[in-house]
């Protein structure tokens, strides 16, 4: 059975196409570049400019690049009839990612500003 929070990616991780890891392994990377930078632009507010800026434009068209490459990529699987990752597996996939949010001191929601 599926986790509560599944999506199409659940659908990628558990395919056995040699081709997805490699797509889940692009996500991953652009996930840490984006967290990267939000850190720098955060660590000080000079860090907050026209060049931070336009990084994060040039980010978001990433990431929006790629959640619809993952929708497409889970959607053909369902369509072809596979099943999506269990709560396990997603897990699992989830705790490779770890080592990029060790550095993060409160995993909780974000205080009121």
């Amino acid at each position: 059975m599926a986790h509560d929070a599944g999506g199409w990616v659940d659908y990628v991780i558990a395919s056995d196409d040699p081709a997805d890891p490699a797509l889940l392994e692009e996500f991953r990377n652009l996930a840490w570049s984006y967290g990267q930078l939000m850190q720098f632009i955060v660590a000080d507010p000079a860090n907050i400019n026209e060049e931070t800026a336009a990084k994060m434009d040039e980010a978001q068209e990433a990431e929006n690049e790629m959640q619809a490459r993952i929708a497409a990529r889970g959607k053909a699987l369902r369509d072809a009839g596979h099943a999506p990752a269990d709560e396990a597996a997603f897990k699992a996939w989830r705790a490779s990612w770890v080592p990029l949010a060790s550095h993060i001191g409160n995993d909780g929601p974000l205080p009121e500003a």
